[in-house]
Formats: C-alpha cells, structure tokens, sequence
C-alpha cells in the first residue's frame, strides 16, 4: 500500500526548497534595503526604475535667483543655480554622456534628482534619468542615464519629491516648487567629451 502524497520525502523536498527561497529571498531584500540605506546617507544614490515619458510648461529659466546657463558652444562652462524655499540645485556644464553630476542638490525631504531633455522654446522633454536622494544637501550627485546626452545640448535638473515608495513616477513624483509656485530647475549644457591624451 502507498504512503499518502503528503508523507512523501519527495514533497517535503520540494516544500523545503520553495521556503528555504523565499527565506533566501527575504534576506537579500532586507540586506539590499540596508546596504540602499546606508548609500544613501553617503552621499550614493538609488537610480529610477521608470524614467519615461514628458512634462511641459516649465521653462530653461532657473527658479528662484533667475540666473540662467549662459555658456554657448566652444566657449568656458557655466553654471546654473536656482533655489526654491528649503530646495537648491547648482550645476555646471559638463561633458556629455551616460552620467550628469549635479554640483550641489539640497532637497527639504527625500526625493528625486531628475534629468529633463529641454526643448529649444525652454520646454522640459523626456526624463533621462533620476537619482534618488534623502533630505539634505548633497555634493557631487551622479544621475545615471538611460541615454546619453549630446554635445551642445542643452539639459534640465528638476527636484521631485518622492512619493515614498523610492520608484520615480513621473506621474505620481511632482515637481518642487519653489516661492514663485514654478519647479526648481536647473539648466547646464552638455559640451564635447575630450579624449584621453595618448588617443
């Protein structure tokens, strides 16, 4: 006579198996969260999982001081500064490329440092990237990018808040405003990589 199904080792195998995954999943869940934590705090970044789609009605000015990136093609690199209550963006024209630094970023709560294509009429376009930040102010913060900015492009930094699931949305993120009621943005223009002496 054959064992009852549930007294087969075969089975208990197969049930041991699936919990000792979700077991090892859990663990590396918790440990990838706390290992995400802790970068963050340093000054690291956890990238967007959904950068697509556009925005309009914000202009290429910068909120707040009104300065604007005045560099034009082939001449020294500038920078873009603008400030929005408790919300600071400064950045300079950079080399073009799969990354943007963004000098210095202060955001009053955790949220998202997002990279916008900027039409020729100052309209903002796709998101490149994003980066996600904790409160406070951060130097040097590096947004990945889905795709490379051109040479002699002009682009936009937005501050988003996050909506606390540390996914960007470009629907569910909104911009930060500043005194004005506008986004904080920031313009900078991608320049010409220079290659390595030697190339």
């Amino acid at each position: 006579m054959n064992a009852p199904f549930w007294k087969s080792p075969i089975l208990w195998g197969i049930i041991g198996f699936i919990i000792g995954i979700l077991i090892g999943m859990a663990i590396g869940w918790r440990w990838a969260d706390s290992v995400m934590s802790a970068a963050g705090t340093t000054g690291s970044n956890t990238q967007a999982t959904s950068t697509s789609g556009s925005s309009t009605g914000t202009s290429g000015m910068t909120e707040g001081t009104g300065t604007q990136s005045t560099s034009t093609p082939g001449t020294q690199a500038s920078s873009s500064t603008a400030e929005g209550g408790a919300a600071h963006i400064s950045v300079n024209d950079q080399p073009a490329g799969m990354a943007a630094t963004v000098s210095s970023v202060t955001l009053p709560a955790a949220g998202w440092v997002a990279v916008h294509e900027l039409g020729e009429d100052g309209v903002l376009g796709n998101v490149l990237g994003a980066a996600w930040l904790p409160a406070g102010t951060h130097a040097d913060a590096i947004v990945t990018l889905l795709r490379a900015t051109k040479p002699d492009q002009q682009y936009a930094i937005v501050l988003y808040t996050d909506n606390g699931n540390k996914q960007f949305d470009l629907h569910a993120d909104t911009p930060i405003a500043g005194s004005n009621g506008q986004p904080v943005t920031a313009t900078f223009t991608a320049t010409t990589p220079v290659a390595p002496a030697g190339q």
